[in-house]
This record gives C-alpha cells, sequence and structure tokens, in this order.
C-alpha cells in the first residue's frame, strides 16, 4: 500500500482572504500518512474594501475647506453623508471581520478618520 502525493497545482485553494495549500507529510525518505494545511492570509483585500475607500473619505472631506462660508447646505451636505458613510464602513468591518479581544488595526483606522471627519464638521460649527 502506496500513498499517492498530492499534486500542489491541485491542492491550492484561494478564498478572498485565505490563501490554503495541502502538502505532503515525509519523514526522512518515506511518506507518512498525513498532511500539513498551509494558510496564509492575503492582506490586499482587506487595502481595496476598506483601507482605500476610508481613505478617500477623508480626503473628500478636505473639500469642505474650499467651500465658501455661507454655502450651509452644500457643506453640511457634504460632510454629514461622508461622515454617515464613515459610520456605515465601521459597522460593516465590525460584522465581517473576525472577533477578537483586542483592538484591530482596521478598527483604529477607520475610527480615526471618522474623527478626522466629525473635526471637519466641528470646524465648521465653530
Amino acid at each position: 500500500w502506496e500513498i499517492e502525493p498530492f499534486d500542489k497545482g491541485e491542492d491550492n485553494f484561494y478564498d478572498a482572504e485565505f490563501q490554503c495549500s495541502i502538502d505532503n507529510v515525509t519523514v526522512g525518505a518515506k511518506h507518512a500518512v498525513g498532511f500539513y494545511f498551509h494558510m496564509k492570509r492575503v492582506h490586499n483585500v482587506y487595502m481595496y474594501t476598506y483601507f482605500g475607500p476610508c481613505m478617500l473619505m477623508v480626503i473628500t472631506s478636505w473639500i469642505s475647506f474650499t467651500v465658501n462660508y455661507d454655502a450651509v447646505p452644500g457643506r453640511l451636505g457634504l460632510l454629514l453623508t461622508l461622515l454617515l458613510m464613515m459610520i456605515n464602513l465601521n459597522n460593516s468591518v465590525s460584522s465581517t471581520i473576525p472577533k477578537s479581544s483586542n483592538v484591530t488595526p482596521i478598527t483604529i483606522w477607520i475610527v480615526g478618520s471618522i474623527t478626522f471627519v466629525f473635526l471637519a464638521l466641528l470646524e465648521y460649527a465653530i
């Protein structure tokens, strides 16, 4: 009885968040019963799904500084819409990332971005 080795080309699994592969277990020159399961988190998903749009929303909030001070509906519409979008993004992140007892970097990034948009709104109020 002989164990046939896995073909690495067929034993790779790809997901939006993970890249998984299976390797044979070898002991010296002989194959053993079992396998290794390698998982690697793909970080690009978070970059273009959360970090990028969040950064663009903060940059868009800076446009409010160029809007005339007397244009109340324009400034408030822009800033309140961005603030609500950031809160929605934060809720989306909280429901999709794995649960952790620690604060995650993506949460810190989004809360910091919400703070910047809120400060732009507060600057108009003062």
